[in-house]
């Protein structure tokens, strides 16, 4: 990871954990440790002997949250498995070890106090939410425990396992490339993404969390930018932003800023923490930032319409697919084709980006750019061609404008290709690739386009045939694979009854004949052969 990189996680990181601890502004203070019998801690004051020990007794807000966080610890050890149990025991040593940062007994104490305060706060808030439910009933407006706790409740599955169910889904916005506006990108599991990003700025927006907050996260070049803060009713209630760099001497320096606004968007705290190597100390002001100015925006919907008004959503529909099928065990992706066609030349000269998952920089380290481009004929009049780069890498380009191709795929075959043609089957032409899949029993990685209305689009024979097995075949009897051959439109396999070992089918053999009808394949007809 560059330095950079990490600095700017690192502030993200300590900016959420510690931003807007309003609460310790006015939180009462004991005028000396706390006697047995008060609202916490959950450990006798008068055996305090670390810095951490002390500030808790020192303050009855840190000394209930302490109480609470060890009671509900407690009581989730005792709910727990085994294995979650041993997961609980883990983050709470890990816990332990953070907190510790949030003293320094290097520096003035006197000027570090409420910083210090405020950063144990926030880490007690973050891992009490983790230990509790969602919050019953749903706030309608952000306090100091749950932005400090807003990581937790938008990333349940990288909590314990009892809340990995609740993560709220964000809509994702990034800027369209060479355009003054935004993309809306879908995060749902396999869904198609743009082929190409300009990720200069970048916004996650989640409209539920801990039921009905609204939270944005800023991105610029794939770094944390501002956080914004929205009540129930939409206002702004806080923004915060997270700064790092390095000092002098090398070590990360990290800064979290935040301002909370009132109903009438009137400033109402400002808070700055700066962390060195992870410790808490004080802001060096030759380093830090300009400080964070009043957003021009009062409502959720105000800033809304102004990013996002016009922000599209690509059409796969519209614009076609293309499938990126490398052999690196990350399986299959689809990317939406938002990018320009190209003449072939181009494709011969480079590997464009296409938003390999964060990995375009690949496929062009491992080889030349360059590659060899093989005339595959022509899908319904419409020119083919695969280019074969060094590194085994594989464009799958069709034609869309005169002379200027797009790719439906790019892929890397799992041994060597089997099919790579166009076969003409019945009144339609089928563009074929396949190549078996080492190490799996004979299973082979297979691809189908055809073009509909003119734009190339993958058509899967399986899914018809699956359907029309379970009409012919009684329950338990099955296929185990079968083999397609794309001239004839023919699925055949033997037939495995429910007792038979892998090696001896005895229910016979089935044959399904398919077609292709408007986009897709379809069943002709099908028979079962009983063995004799």
């Amino acid at each position: 990871m560059k330095p950079e990189t990490f600095l700017y996680r690192l502030a993200l990181v300590v900016m959420l954990a510690t931003s807007l601890t309003m609460a310790f502004r006015s939180s009462a203070r004991a005028a000396g440790m706390q006697e047995a019998g008060g609202a916490g801690p959950s450990f006798p004051c008068e055996k305090a002997t670390t810095s951490v020990e002390k500030l808790i007794c020192s303050d009855r807000n840190l000394s209930a949250l302490d109480l609470e966080y060890s009671r509900l610890y407690g009581q989730r050890l005792q709910e727990s498995d085994k294995p979650e149990a041993e997961e609980i025991r883990s983050r709470a040593k890990s816990f332990l070890q953070t907190r510790d940062n949030c003293a320094n007994d290097r520096v003035d104490a006197a000027s570090l106090e409420a910083s210090e305060l405020e950063c144990l706060a926030s880490w007690y808030y973050g891992r009490i939410a983790e230990l509790s439910e969602m919050p019953s009933p749903a706030p309608a407006e952000w306090s100091p425990r749950f932005v400090a706790a807003v990581e937790i409740y938008i990333r349940r599955n990288s909590g314990l396992w009892r809340m990995r169910d609740q993560k709220p889904v964000p809509e994702v916005y990034v800027r369209d490339p060479g355009a003054d506006r935004f993309l809306k990108m879908s995060v749902e599991y396999g869904a198609a993404q743009p082929a190409k990003l300009d990720r200069s700025v970048s916004f996650y927006v989640y409209r539920n969390v801990a039921g009905s907050l609204t939270y944005v996260a800023e991105y610029r070049n794939l770094q944390a930018g501002p956080r914004y803060f929205f009540n129930k009713d939409g206002r702004l209630a806080a923004v915060g932003r997270g700064f790092g760099t390095r000092l002098p001497n090398g070590d990360p320096y990290v800064e979290s800023e935040s301002v909370f606004y009132d109903a009438a968007g009137r400033e109402t705290l400002r808070t700055l923490l700066a962390y060195e190597k992870g410790k808490i100390t004080e802001p060096v002001k030759a380093l830090s930032p300009p400080r964070l100015e009043k957003p021009s925006f009062n409502t959720f919907a105000a800033f809304f319409d102004a990013r996002f008004q016009t922000a599209n959503n690509p059409d796969p529909n519209q614009l076609g697919l293309c499938y990126l099928d490398l052999a690196d065990g990350y399986g299959s992706f689809a990317r939406i084709l938002n990018i320009p066609a190209q003449p072939l030349d181009f494709y011969k000269n480079s590997i464009p980006p296409m938003n390999y998952s964060g990995l375009d920089d690949i496929w062009a380290k491992r080889s030349p750019a360059s590659g060899v481009a093989q005339d595959l004929g022509t899908l319904d009049g419409k020119r083919v061609y695969s280019v074969n780069y060094p590194g085994d890498l594989h464009a799958l380009l069709v034609e869309r404008q005169a002379g200027r191709f797009l790719p439906v795929m790019y892929f890397s075959p799992f041994t060597k290709i089997d099919r790579l043609e166009i076969v003409k089957s019945g009144d339609r032409q089928v563009l074929g690739y396949s190549s078996r899949i080492s190490g799996s029993g004979g299973q082979i990685d297979e691809w189908y386009f055809i073009l509909d209305r003119g734009i190339p689009k993958s058509v899967k024979y399986r899914p018809a045939v699956e359907a029309e097995l379970k009409k012919i075949l009684p329950e338990h009897w099955d296929t185990r694979g079968g083999n397609f051959e794309l001239r004839t439109l023919t699925f055949s396999s033997p037939i495995w009854k429910e007792e038979d070992a892998r090696c001896c089918p005895t229910g016979g053999s089935v044959k399904v004949e398919l077609g292709i009808k408007d986009s897709g394949f379809i069943v002709k007809s099908s028979r079962v052969e009983k063995s004799n």
